[in-house]
């Protein structure tokens, strides 16, 4: 069952909300001298102590939503994640917040206990980093999306997804550059800056953050915009998520929607010669690629039994080209003239939104997963893109549940290119190519398979690595990534460092690698 919710009439409830209210003002009033002495032993790594349950009830009487505790039969659906990697990871409590009321009394009721806060929306970290220990804050009800067609904009509550977006922008000349899954919150997305198949040309999600409201550690409430708490704003625009408190909204300027026919197209070949061929090809094309063209390269070692390991290697090329079929004919010449012929051909001239929906990913569900990326800026030696193939064709797991992946995403250069390095915390800019070693499996295997599949994404990224710049995407999280504050965030680093000190001094809101308080913590 769950914590004990206050009984009584419709009336008695809107009073207790009313109270509630009052408090809550009178909280924000004070909110400067809000004590989080509780958090001052807490380390990144350290344990909480105990919370007892007379504190997780008066967390439950002073919320609106519900308070599901690890004994109710509810709380192990809404406590898994995404990743099923971080699956067992068991918080307190899961406070499933109904209004951003909510949000501010968890946030407060965690510095009065000495509790972690860790928010989820869409629960996609790939490092696990909206799962905790501690109060796992749960925005997924918070998921309203309205758009003001008049003004160009789009108004996300903090626990909206992209297909919550989708929908809402479905009979909209609008759009809004984000992911290809649907399932991705926008909050992560935007946080981490937000690339996608059309970031090329029309911007990652963050350069059309407006405004976004957000609960900081004292439990304030900010509304933060170019012109209000703007250092905080330039962090929240690539900095991750995590570092800085809860955000509960997000306005964003939209994008018109091409008026003409998208070439949407799929390539795919099979064997280990046609993988080679084509990520020698693909790197080679997006260092001349008009804007418009955004795409990527899927390598998958499959199950060898029938053809061998060099024949059961799957290569798939999709993507869109906001222009004619001819035009991306032409792109796509050195593609489709590789010595290893395509199994599959097919170009097609879709309505955007068709286009879209067409590029958004399957949803694989129960598997873990893990993954580590690396930017780059030039097409690597031909001889390591050779190493990559061999890595492929040896990957330990080669079955539907348990297997390799080497995607490169040609999403990163176009008009990215246009805008500083500096001018955002997202500092990848000049990028024009980013490569992805990743890995799936079932956590019902035994652990030697994830354990090997993580060492695989380590070996193929250490091949990638000396070839490359210093620096991997920030949503794509990794323990594993030994310089990961530099890969992360690179010569932005310190600024972030000095946002976090003055909104987080005592370092609240962290995972391990959230922001530090101090260089090198």
């Amino acid at each position: 069952m769950t914590a004990p919710t206050p009984q009584g009439s419709r009336a008695s409830h809107k009073a207790r909300r009313k109270h509630l209210h009052n408090r809550r003002a009178l909280l924000r009033a004070a909110s400067t001298a809000l004590s989080v002495a509780g958090f001052s032993s807490l380390h990144r790594t350290a344990a909480q102590t105990p919370t007892p349950n007379t504190a997780l009830g008066d967390l439950q009487q002073r919320l609106a939503g519900q308070l599901l505790l690890p004994q109710d039969t509810a709380f192990s659906v809404a406590n898994t994640p995404a990743n099923r990697s971080y699956q067992d990871v068991t918080p307190i409590a899961i406070a499933r917040c109904a209004d951003e009321a909510d949000v501010i009394t968890c946030v407060q009721w965690c510095a009065e206990n000495g509790v972690p806060p860790v928010a989820r929306g869409g629960g996609h970290s790939s490092a696990g980093y909206s799962t905790t220990t501690g109060l796992l804050i749960d925005l997924r009800s918070l998921d309203t999306v309205t758009v003001d067609h008049a003004a160009g904009t789009l108004t996300a509550e903090g626990g909206a997804t992209m297909a919550s977006l989708q929908m809402a922008l479905n009979d909209s000349p609008f759009f809004l550059p984000g992911a290809t899954c649907p399932t991705v919150g926008i909050g992560g997305l935007t946080l981490g800056g937000g690339i996608g198949s059309d970031a090329r040309w029309a911007g990652l999600t963050c350069d059309h953050l407006r405004q976004t409201r957000l609960i900081s550690a004292n439990g304030e409430l900010l509304d933060v915009a170019a012109d209000q708490h703007s250092d905080l704003f330039w962090a929240l625009r690539g900095g991750a998520g995590g570092s800085y408190g809860v955000n509960t909204s997000f306005i964003f300027d939209l994008v018109e929607t091409p008026a003409t026919p998208v070439s949407n197209f799929t390539v795919r070949w099979r064997g280990a010669d046609a993988a080679g061929l084509v990520l020698q090809a693909f790197q080679a094309l997006m260092q001349h690629a008009p804007p418009e063209f955004g795409a990527t390269v899927t390598v998958i070692p499959r199950d060898p039994a029938e053809s061998g390991k060099r024949r059961s290697i799957d290569v798939l090329l999709s993507g869109h080209f906001i222009g004619q079929a001819s035009d991306l004919q032409d792109l796509l010449t050195p593609l489709l003239g590789v010595k290893t012929p395509p199994v599959e051909h097919t170009i097609a001239a879709l309505p955007f939104r068709e286009s879209q929906r067409r590029l958004s990913e399957s949803v694989t569900h129960a598997l873990a997963f893990t993954g580590i990326s690396r930017y780059a800026n030039a097409p690597l030696p031909d001889d390591v893109t050779a190493q990559l193939v061999s890595g492929l064709i040896n990957c330990p797991y080669r079955t539907d549940v348990a297997h390799g992946t080497l995607t490169l995403f040609g999403w990163v250069g176009g008009i990215l290119t246009q805008t500083s390095r500096s001018a955002t915390a997202y500092v990848h800019r000049d990028m024009t190519l980013l490569w992805r070693t990743g890995a799936v499996w079932s956590p019902e295997q035994p652990p030697r398979v994830g354990n090997e599949l993580t060492a695989w994404t380590q070996e193929i990224t250490s091949l990638i690595a000396p070839h490359t710049p210093n620096e991997s995407y920030q949503n794509f999280p990794n323990t594993g990534i030994p310089e990961w504050q530099q890969q992360f965030y690179a010569e932005n680093l310190q600024r972030l460092i000095e946002v976090k000190t003055a909104y987080d001094p005592d370092d609240i809101f962290r995972n391990p690698q959230s922001i530090p308080v101090s260089p090198g913590a």
